[in-house]
């Protein structure tokens, strides 16, 4: 009796952590996918603003509109994923720098509620910092600035 329990509890374990194993991958290629369309996107907005080439355009905000959606509803289902509102904050920077969106202040939000729950993540406080600057609001750019110097040496020290 005691070997058939010994064997149950190696099996439930054994289930928890392959299931877990297994859960993994798929949350990071689910990462991936994100950040591979955020690099496509960069990619051929760079390329839009250099040569206007409305195909660019189209590829660039069809891939930012698909990371937006993805990460959104990523967000929905966690709200503690730091790494969604991380890079929903970086969507949401690229559509206004490329002009997909009309103004910085869907990103500056986003970062705002970002910072509020996760005060050191330096890569928020860098969009939000050069969203500012985008603005042209130069004070709001630099007390940003100092803040993400500040994560960084508090995350060295650790």
């Amino acid at each position: 009796m005691r070997r058939s329990s010994t064997f149950s509890i190696r099996l439930i374990i054994g289930l928890v952590l392959g299931v877990s194993i297994v859960s993994s991958p798929i949350a990071q290629n689910h990462t991936g996918q994100v950040e591979e369309l955020i690099r496509q996107a960069r990619e051929q907005g760079m390329n839009y603003l250099n040569s206007r080439d409305d195909r660019a355009r189209k590829i660039a905000k069809k891939n930012l509109d698909e990371a937006e959606k993805q990460l959104k509803e990523g967000w929905k289902r966690d709200s503690n994923c730091q790494q969604c509102v991380e890079k929903l904050v970086e969507v949401y920077f690229y559509q206004a720098l490329l002009r997909f969106s009309g103004d910085f202040n869907d990103c500056l939000k986003t970062a705002e509620q970002g910072l509020a729950r996760f005060p050191d993540n330096g890569a928020i406080a860098y969009y939000k910092g050069f969203a500012h600057f985008n603005r042209q609001e130069h004070t709001a750019f630099q007390l940003a600035h100092r803040g993400c110097r500040a994560i960084k040496k508090r995350t060295l020290l650790y």
